[in-house]
């Protein structure tokens, strides 16, 4: 690292702080409660590759999600050709989304014509159509579940307003005004995090910024391995249950096996419930971000 402690600190601290405030503008701007007074949301800035440099402190299951939904992304689209004023949203929980109430936007953040990073934000959507308001206890397959984005790039001024994405959203949805309300609140919030990133940028430096943001990458890493370190090699085990999938009484099983070696972990779910009617398993971004 070419940046000296102190700076460092200052622009590290200066990238949470902004990552925070995308939160707070995300819920002052929200509609509806499950955002604006549950916090059911996260916020985040990542590099141009779609590594999370900060992250808002809000909903936990979020935590360490918004990478995994970027690769779908960044293997969907080339990413090098996303232009000003472009974004990308999906809620598919086969595309590194958690669940269809969950909205994942990101937006590319360009200094002098150049892709340099992006914010990105989730919302839980208190209705996304389908059998029931809100989560529909019901469903065996997700298309009961409600509407299902796809991994859609989209231009903010052309598809939203009269545009076809905003549209299609409200005609699908029960409540669209307040729908669309969080939408745009997730705009708010990412438009945010793209503001106080060039003020940072330019009170600090490009370079000195995105030095920061890697360094804070390999900090992070440093201190989990540390963390690690600290617990004896070996295997440890356990289990626990979820007491039903809502539409028996047969409990599922969540199985877990931890192996320490050194500075490395290995988490292994063999032995857990397969997936099961109803809307209790696990997608796979939901799964892993927990163990990161």
């Amino acid at each position: 690292m070419t940046l000296d402690t102190t700076r460092f600190n200052i622009i590290g601290h200066g990238l949470r702080a902004v990552a925070q405030e995308m939160g707070e503008k995300l819920i002052l701007s929200a509609y509806s409660v499950i955002i604006r007074e549950a916090r059911d949301c996260s916020t985040s800035l990542l590099d141009r590759r779609g590594r999370v440099m900060a992250q808002a402190e809000f909903c936990p299951i979020h935590m360490n999600s918004f990478g995994k939904v970027f690769e779908a992304f960044a293997d969907r689209y080339d990413l090098s050709k996303i232009q000003p004023g472009e974004a990308l949203i999906t809620n598919d929980p086969y595309s590194g989304g958690q669940h269809l109430n969950d909205f994942v936007l990101f937006t590319p953040i360009f200094v002098d014509h150049h892709l340099v990073a992006y914010s990105a934000s989730i919302g839980h959507h208190i209705d996304i159509g389908g059998a029931a308001a809100g989560p529909n206890t019901r469903a065996t397959e997700v298309i009961q579940e409600g509407l299902r984005i796809p991994l859609l790039k989209f231009d903010l001024e052309r598809d939203l307003g009269a545009g076809m994405l905003e549209q299609f959203i409200r005609l699908n949805v029960r409540p669209p005004d307040l729908v669309m309300g969080d939408v745009y609140a997730q705009i708010a919030a990412n438009r945010t995090g793209k503001t106080r990133f060039l003020e940072l940028a330019d009170r600090f430096g490009l370079e000195d910024v995105l030095e920061a943001g890697e360094e804070l990458q390999r900090y992070s890493e440093r201190l989990t391995r540390a963390a690690i370190r600290t617990i004896p090699d070996g295997e440890y085990e356990a289990d626990d249950f979820v007491d039903d999938n809502g539409f028996t009484d047969e409990p599922l099983r969540v199985a877990v096996r931890i192996t320490i070696e050194a500075d490395r972990m290995h988490i292994d779910f063999t032995g857990s419930a397969p997936q099961t009617k109803g809307i209790v398993n696990s997608p796979l971004t939901s799964t892993i971000s927990p163990v990161r």
